[in-house]
């Protein structure tokens, strides 16, 4: 019996592991096809009679990861980290990696950016992974602490954005330009050695130069800083897009309002950071960011009485919120009654948006060409000149008159009960 028991054994065990690699091989299948249920499953099962392998562990683990089940996935990549074998520094960084990736994804910063940390320290080469990580949760301190302990020359430039964010959030605005230029310079848009998020860099890079600009007395530091944006447009203009640049100047949010630009400094960059502006283009800005709307209303005038071509109904609205905002500043000065000429000449042209005598469905209301635009444009007018609560409820008669104006009940109540006026 003790013979043929010693002769049974080897073979169930050599069974067992057979079954244990197939098991172990179709997890791997599932997983490469991308069935992370069925691989985390078979896992699972090989997990019972394995659980300290720190491979299938991880395995398990990145099959939940990518099911977004985190808290399954930090769990796996924590037990990992307990068995491993601490003298494979680099296994056992990625093990860190991966349990920072899971903590960082259940928005726990702190146990994230510390395994980020160990990673780093087991192998250098995961320093973007835990710099990156202290500047996305604001310990910008600890980001430059990490970069500048590192040895000279493996600072790849990449980590100039980490240096550039990090100085930006800090308010070390002229710090952070430097970065940003250096990055710049040596800007290629092929090399994907890390993930960047370009755009935003281009905008922490602009805006850094924007809070330097709205306060500089030094007119050479100035035209360097003006340059400088030039220079990474014509090198990378798909960095810095025309319509990018435009929209800086030309929306509600622009930059010479957001950074307190005087007008003089606001044309100086308008001229300089957009690419040939046409005569749109120069309505906007100056509708917008100078709220310069007697030239503005002026100047649509002109144009209307030419050709303007497909951008008519965009010169006819400008030149219509102008005169609102003219005939609202206007009245709050001097106290016009609601009945007025002029008030009868703005309904007129709120009109004319619409065609006469129709009454639009919900569905083709919300299709005529930029009446989003109108309408917000409407609101703002009149939110802007009176923005005090009982100045608000001074005009609002005023503003019932354009509502009532609207060729859709349901959309002009809506409007109405937002605003409090039914």
């Amino acid at each position: 019996m003790k013979i043929l028991c010693y002769l049974l054994f080897p073979f169930w065990l050599s069974a067992q592991d057979h079954l244990t690699e197939e098991k172990t091989s179709q997890a791997m299948i599932h997983y490469q096809d991308k069935e992370y249920a069925q691989a985390a499953k078979l896992y699972e099962e090989i997990l019972e009679k394995d659980y300290k392998n720190s491979y299938l562990l991880t395995q398990c683990g990145l099959s939940y990861y990518h099911q977004q089940k985190f808290q399954e996935a930090k769990e796996k990549f924590r037990l990992a980290t307990l068995y491993g074998n601490v003298d494979d520094r680099e296994t056992m960084a990625l093990y860190h990696s991966n349990l920072s990736a899971a903590y960082s994804n259940l928005d726990d910063d702190e146990p994230a950016f510390e395994h980020a940390v160990k990673a780093y320290y087991l192998d250098k080469e995961r320093l973007w992974n835990a710099a990156s990580m202290a500047q996305n949760l604001g310990r910008y301190d600890d980001c430059l602490k990490l970069m500048n302990e590192a040895e000279e020359g493996t600072l790849h430039n990449a980590y100039r954005t980490l240096y550039g964010r990090s100085y930006y959030r800090k308010e070390e605005f002229r710090k952070a330009i430097q970065q940003y230029k250096t990055f710049f310079d040596h800007y290629d848009p092929n090399d994907d050695t890390v993930p960047l998020v370009i755009r935003d860099d281009r905008n922490f890079y602009l805006y850094s130069c924007l809070h330097v600009l709205a306060k500089s007395d030094d007119e050479q530091e100035v035209n360097e800083i003006i340059d400088q944006v030039i220079q990474v447009q014509k090198a990378h203009p798909m960095v810095m897009y025309r319509q990018d640049m435009l929209a800086f100047f030309t929306i509600p949010k622009n930059i010479c309002k957001t950074y307190g630009l005087d007008v003089e400094m606001s044309k100086r960059l308008f001229y300089a950071w957009v690419n040939d502006p046409n005569k749109y283009d120069e309505l906007l800005f100056s509708f917008y960011a100078l709220n310069a709307y007697h030239d503005t209303y002026q100047l649509t005038a002109k144009y209307l009485q030419d050709d303007v071509g497909e951008l008519e109904r965009e010169f006819h609205e400008i030149h219509f919120l102008s005169a609102l905002h003219l005939y609202l500043q206007d009245r709050k000065k001097q106290q016009t009654s609601a009945n007025d000429e002029r008030l009868e000449e703005l309904l007129f042209l709120f009109d004319d948006f619409f065609e006469a005598d129709r009454i639009y469905s919900d569905d083709e209301f919300m299709v005529i060409p930029r009446i989003e635009n109108l309408l917000m444009g409407l609101l703002a007018a009149f939110r802007s000149n009176y923005a005090k609560g009982e100045e608000q409820e001074r005009i609002a008669p005023v503003l019932i008159k354009f509502l009532e104006r609207l060729p859709n009940e349901s959309i002009r109540n809506k409007i109405k009960d937002d605003l409090g006026y039914n």
